[in-house]
């Protein structure tokens, strides 16, 4: 079989195969006409709310009496779907791209060699995208989305009060902007997500923009000759694993170069496609350098809305740590379009007395929460010697509770 057979073979025995690769696939895309006219069956079958399967089809085909289109139907259907139905889409769209890009390169070749000039709009009139929007109702994306939705994972964060308000974790598909006082903690945060979400198996990557690599390699060995010193302590005291011999550290990538704005969706990208890496944290906004807009806050606005589209459509998380004023601590600085391009707001504070920070509590702010709703303000330990947020609840009267317990 041909590829466009393979792929019309998964179409029609794979449930969901249709509504994943019809937004890459029209009229234009087949160059085989009977394979064209076995789509638009099934595209009729669709249209009229029915299931996709070879009884329906073949009485479909049947009522146009033209037993070619029977005969391909019984032949495509004849082997095993593949399951990388969505390549085989994408290449025939990427054919037909190529085709339609052609074309208008020999309809400007040959304008300018009659001496003509094309308009913007005639060259956009001349640009045909094979891509086709397609409008879809309620019923549509629940059919589609409905077994998604119940089976979606939630990825706990090693953070016990954030795991709790998000029921569970975080999910992928958005940005979570991460702001806070100085010295709060904020890329400890940031660090303590990412490497619980690599403990678990996950790949995820960190842009240290705001440190060296090398930084980030001493703080994670001073954290563990910290602990060696408190298991030192102990009656019967044992050797701490290093950090780098921790299975969540080969799923960790770090980079602290590239702080263009288009640099780092590139990185992202590819390291998504080709390492599966679906969290990412980078630190922090103020590094990251675009300098295409025409203002100091398009500027801004460009970072945020470039990282959530990118959230959006790759289906990752992106965690983006960022500066505010101390008149407004929701909006980041710079640009007021910032804090509406984020799914998740997230604010660390200190604690004070008499002016001086308290090492070992921080509080932990959801300002903006689209993913569960819940809204809160917590006060939880924070253990400077190991960088991280504590798993309880401190209240007013300092009596410590376990979250579980709340």
């Amino acid at each position: 079989m041909n590829n466009e057979e393979i792929l019309l073979n998964s179409i029609i025995q794979i449930k969901k195969a249709f509504f994943e690769t019809k937004e890459f696939l029209n009229d234009k895309v087949w160059e085989d006409l009977i394979n064209k006219k076995v789509y638009e069956l099934i595209c009729k079958i669709v249209e009229d709310g029915k299931q996709i399967d070879l009884v329906t089809l073949v009485l479909y085909a049947q009522e146009l009496k033209v037993e070619q289109v029977i005969d391909r139907i019984y032949s495509i259907t004849s082997t095993e779907p593949t399951l990388n139905y969505l390549d085989f889409a994408k290449n025939l769209n990427k054919k037909e791209c190529l085709k339609a890009q052609n074309d208008l390169a020999l309809k400007l070749l040959d304008a300018s060699k009659n001496g003509n000039l094309l308009s913007y709009e005639d060259i956009i009139n001349l640009i045909k995208v094979p891509k086709t929007m397609i409008y879809k109702t309620a019923a549509d994306l629940y059919y589609e989305m409905s077994e998604e939705i119940k089976t979606m994972t939630l990825y706990p964060t090693g953070i016990s009060v954030i795991d709790r308000c998000f029921k569970g974790g975080f999910q992928t598909g958005g940005l979570i902007l991460i702001n806070g006082e100085p010295e709060a903690g904020k890329s400890m945060f940031g660090l303590q997500v990412i490497e619980h979400i690599a403990k678990a198996k996950h790949r995820a990557a960190y842009f240290c923009f705001e440190f060296l690599k090398r930084d980030y390699i001493q703080l994670k060995m001073n954290v563990d000759n910290n602990l060696q010193m408190q298991e030192n302590a102990q009656e019967k005291p044992k050797i701490i694993t290093p950090f780098y011999k921790s299975e969540s550290f080969n799923n960790l990538f770090v980079i602290d170069e590239d702080y263009g704005l288009d640099d780092i969706a590139m990185h992202i990208r590819k390291l998504y496609e080709e390492h599966n890496v679906k969290f990412f944290l980078i630190d922090s906004q103020m590094r990251i350098e675009t300098h295409t807009a025409r203002s100091l806050e398009e500027e801004e606005s460009r970072k945020f809305s470039t990282l959530a589209k990118l959230a959006h459509s790759l289906d990752i998380c992106i965690i983006l740590i960022v500066q505010t004023s101390k008149t407004d601590t929701q909006t980041p600085a710079g640009t007021k379009k910032g804090a509406h391009e984020a799914k998740i707001i997230i604010r660390i504070e200190t604690e004070k007395v008499n002016k001086t920070i308290k090492p070992t509590e921080r509080y932990i702010i959801v300002q903006k929460n689209k993913q569960s709703g819940a809204h809160d303000k917590y006060h939880v330990e924070f253990n400077p010697n190991t960088c991280k947020f504590g798993e309880r609840i401190i209240d007013k009267n300092k009596v410590v509770y376990k979250v579980e317990d709340l």
